[in-house]
């Protein structure tokens, strides 16, 4: 195969052991052969005249500039950059015609990888590092102001609902009358028998942990409990 062929002034043109034969009604012509250019000078049908095809010399990779690369944010799904790679002529490359690219830990929050290696006529490759960011906690919570009767006995009661965590949630206690306790695993109130009536306020701190894909999740929230 010639590749890519510009002839200009010759005809009959035939390609054998790695030379170039051909004829001219001009007396001389010119060819491009793999983006190199041969030029002859010859009499008019003399088939005999022969040139060595030239081998184009591969370019390297690695002086291409290659833009886009951004940090992202976790998915769940393997992660992808957009970039524009240009060589050192300035042609914007084509992924899978002049470039391939790999990608290495490109899932999970931390570092991801991304090489280009060249193919066809671009040889070598380039490495560059991006950031996976943690996405957020999806945690959503929920109040509801809650009536008890602590005349004979304590109560339990829960005022708040977490749903969608991501992570261990622990509740604290941040502020409110000493007769209210909460349960650090479940965040059920408890409050204690004799309280007198009356709409009490809390101020208690929801924490989802998260995970190694997920950020934690830090929520004061004020809940309302009514004594009868």
């Amino acid at each position: 195969s010639l590749g890519n062929v510009d002839l200009n002034g010759g005809e009959e043109l035939k390609y054998r052991d790695g030379y170039i034969y051909w004829t001219t009604a001009e007396g001389n012509g010119h060819i491009t052969v793999n983006r190199l250019a041969v030029d002859f000078d010859t009499a008019a049908n003399d088939i005999k005249t022969k040139k060595k095809v030239p081998t184009a010399k591969a370019a390297d990779i690695n002086n291409a500039s290659v833009t886009g690369i951004k940090n992202k944010t976790y998915t769940g799904k393997k992660i992808k950059q957009s970039v524009t790679v240009t060589d050192a002529d300035g042609k914007t490359l084509k992924a899978g015609k002049d470039y391939e690219v790999i990608y290495i830990k490109n899932r999970n929050a931390g570092t991801a990888v991304m090489e280009i290696k060249g193919i066809n006529n671009y040889v070598g490759s380039k490495a560059f590092e991006f950031k996976i960011k943690k996405a957020a906690n999806t945690a959503t919570i929920k109040k509801t102001v809650k009536k008890v009767s602590v005349k004979k006995k304590a109560a339990t009661v829960k005022p708040l609902k977490v749903s969608n965590a991501i992570g261990k949630v622990t509740y604290t206690k941040v502020s409110g009358n000493k007769n209210f306790t909460v349960n650090k695993k479940t965040g059920k109130v408890t409050v204690k028998k004799g309280t007198k009536k009356g709409t009490y306020k809390l101020k208690i701190k929801v924490k989802a942990k998260g995970d190694k894909n997920h950020k934690s999740l830090t929520k004061t929230v004020t809940v309302k409990i009514k004594v009868k």
